[in-house]
């Protein structure tokens, strides 16, 4: 014979939960003279406890097919996060590597441009050196003459 109270806390549910069960009419026809009270104190023998724990193990049953779906859910959403995650990685990997190849380019493309300003300025020094003694061998007027002029004909040209 086991009390009510003992059987609650074995089984980790309260005193109350244990005298509800008792009381229902799904169990009450078959505790009959399985449960004795002596001083208010409710006892249980063998059978009882058989009774009330087949009672417990359907519902663990319930309990574990739903928690069993939930899951086997939750799995598989892990699994589908842990693959799009992956996918995410590689795409991060290819725009990585996309984005040093343009860097690499843009550097090459930069270095270019340095090169390609420092020749043309190379050229246009050689060009304004050119035109410089090309204006001297055309023009062999000497300034004496040139003065000789008036204002109007040096203008003008003429």
């Amino acid at each position: 014979m086991i009390s009510i109270k003992q059987y609650a806390e074995e089984r980790g549910k309260s005193i109350q939960a244990v005298h509800q069960q008792r009381k229902r009419k799904k169990y009450k026809a078959r505790l009959e003279g399985h449960v004795i009270e002596k001083d208010g104190v409710y006892y249980l023998d063998k059978e009882a406890v058989k009774i009330l724990d087949s009672a417990h193990e359907t519902t663990v049953q319930v309990v574990d097919t739903n928690t069993k779906a939930k899951i086997e859910k939750m799995e598989h959403t892990i699994e589908n996060l842990r693959n799009r995650e992956n996918n995410l990685l590689n795409d991060l990997n290819k725009k990585n590597t996309e984005i040093i190849n343009l860097q690499s380019k843009i550097q090459q493309q930069t270095e270019q441009i340095a090169a390609l300003l420092v020749e043309n300025k190379e050229k246009t020094l050689l060009l304004e050196q050119y035109k410089g003694q090309n204006a001297t061998q055309n023009n062999p007027q000497s300034d004496s003459e040139s003065r000789k002029k008036g204002f109007f004909a040096r203008l003008f040209g003429k």
